[in-house]
């Protein structure tokens, strides 16, 4: 009777289980279409991404005086896209006016030259010297034009 008992409840289980539809546990990733507008940059095509092989570091622009500031989730460029897909999505390039700052004695030696963003404060990394000049080091405003390059020594502020 004991067995009969095994039985019948193997035997109900089996049917049970047979019943019932296998769980596919399977982790499948999603694919998401992203479109680039690069507010005048170099075109990129839009693509169609698995979101775990996404990296947003492959899609890149250029434009000409500008540096690329990063990629945006809205054409207002107030928030800086977090890399997460939930839907399509079209992410917008914010960039930032450069100038090249080129720092040079009033013989005309180059000190020092490099990019600078618009708005910002050049700093010079060494101390030039001039006959009888000393350096100053200031600079009375933020960079707004290419015509911001300037040399300093005390008492002299010339456009290069």
């Amino acid at each position: 009777m004991k067995n009969f008992l095994i039985s019948i409840v193997v035997i109900f289980f089996i049917l049970f289980l047979g019943s019932c539809d296998l769980i596919d546990i399977t982790e499948t990733n999603a694919y998401y279409q992203i479109s680039f507008d690069t507010n005048g940059g170099s075109e990129i095509d839009a693509v169609s991404v698995e979101t775990a092989d996404f990296n947003i570091d492959n899609y890149v622009t250029t434009k000409e005086g500008y540096r690329f500031d990063g990629w945006y989730d809205s054409n207002e460029l107030s928030s800086l896209f977090d890399e997460s897909l939930v839907s399509d999505v079209t992410l917008y390039a914010r960039w930032m006016k450069t100038y090249t700052i080129t720092f040079e004695n009033l013989d005309g030696t180059l000190l020092q030259s490099y990019q600078v963003d618009e708005g910002t404060m050049p700093v010079f990394d060494e101390t030039p010297t001039y006959d009888t000049y000393t350096f100053d080091g200031s600079i009375n405003s933020n960079v707004t034009s290419a015509n911001g390059i300037i040399a300093m020594a005390k008492g002299i502020i010339e456009p290069m």
